[in-house]
């Protein structure tokens, strides 16, 4: 979660509050996992990347939140 949180602040999208990371994910089993986590991360990564640019990762970002909004319970992301 460190490295997410430091592309982020790079782009000065604030991590905790920032709207552009604040997504409804429901909360049940499978989802808030350190694989999605992991999930977050190597997306966002791409985007700075490929992209380096505060509109990649906020496009990271919302397909991530998609993702998530999505999820169906006992559902695992390798």
């Amino acid at each position: 979660m460190l490295k997410s949180k430091a592309i982020l602040e790079k782009h000065n999208i604030d991590w905790l509050k920032g709207k552009e990371n604040l997504v409804w994910a429901p909360n049940i089993e499978g989802l808030h996992t350190e694989e999605m986590a992991k999930l977050v991360y190597e997306h966002l990564e791409e985007a700075e990347d490929e992209y380096s640019t505060p509109e990649a990762v906020i496009e990271a970002l919302k397909e991530m939140g998609e993702l998530a909004s999505q999820h169906i319970r006992g559902k695992v992301y390798t």
